[in-house]
């Protein structure tokens, strides 16, 4: 596991630094002479090269493809653990420092989680290919140096492969710890003593209220004054009056 973190440490300094990442897996398959084979021979060792180059190519691919993915998870879970945090300040209890030594480091494990993915994801791999450019200006016959190549890039490719399967498991592994770690906090800083009461002063906020017998000075209502400032009385319905005093009151007007 130690052996893990080194080889994780080398990928994320050179995703923020720059440059190769260090080798962490070695492969013990030695190449042996190919003096004494014969032509089908080397025939059958470069197209057993040829194949095992494709599938180191598609297993790169399927291992940088699932690094994006976790990139995106470890996002999604800095942004849950960014907001827990005002969930664990907020409580005021005694549980509050227990939550933090525990959304702390859960916090920064998961910071580590996301360089890790971006580390399979953006760091360079080293690859050998056999360039047809070279290929053309060797000597005949060229079968034998050619299969011998093709079985010396195998091996380089191998490590590759191998050494970015190791950081994407352990970038999941720091995923998972630190989420695990924040849930954590965020449940003892909730399930504290006095935690409620913290929590249940964060509703709509009212304005002051005016003790028992003081009257509540506030604005006016428009519909209390009329065009003129005047408090509006009531309207003298002249529907309602009989057409006598209408008549009388028109009468007396006049007059």
């Amino acid at each position: 596991m130690w052996s893990d973190l080194d080889l994780t440490a080398s990928y994320v300094k050179a995703l923020l630094l720059g440059g190769s990442p260090g080798t962490g897996t070695t492969n013990p398959n030695a190449l042996s002479d190919l003096g004494a084979f014969d032509e089908e021979s080397l025939r059958e060792v470069v197209t057993e090269g040829r194949r095992q180059l494709d599938h180191q190519s598609e297993s790169f691919r399927h291992a940088t493809d699932r690094g994006q993915l976790l990139l995106t998870v470890t996002l999604v879970a800095i942004g849950f653990e960014a907001a827990t945090f005002g969930k664990i300040t907020g409580t005021s209890s005694a549980g509050e420092i227990v939550a933090l030594i525990l959304w702390l480091p859960g916090f920064v494990v998961t910071l580590l989680g996301l360089a890790a993915a971006g580390a399979v994801v953006a760091v360079k791999a080293t690859f050998d290919r056999i360039d047809t450019t070279q290929v053309s200006g060797w000597k005949p016959p060229i079968l034998r140096q050619l299969a011998a190549d093709y079985a010396s890039a195998v091996r380089q490719g191998e490590e590759t492969v191998a050494d970015r399967v190791t950081v994407f498991r352990q970038a999941t592994r720091f995923t998972v710890w630190g989420s695990m770690l924040a849930s954590v906090a965020l449940v003892v800083a909730l399930a504290a003593p006095g935690a409620d009461s913290s929590t249940s002063g964060t509703g709509s906020h009212q304005g002051p209220t005016a003790p028992k017998g003081v009257p509540h000075h506030g604005r006016p209502r428009l519909g209390s004054l009329t065009r003129q400032g005047r408090p509006s009385g009531p309207r003298l319905d002249r529907s309602s009056m009989p057409a006598s005093s209408y008549r009388t009151t028109r009468s007396s007007n006049d007059g």
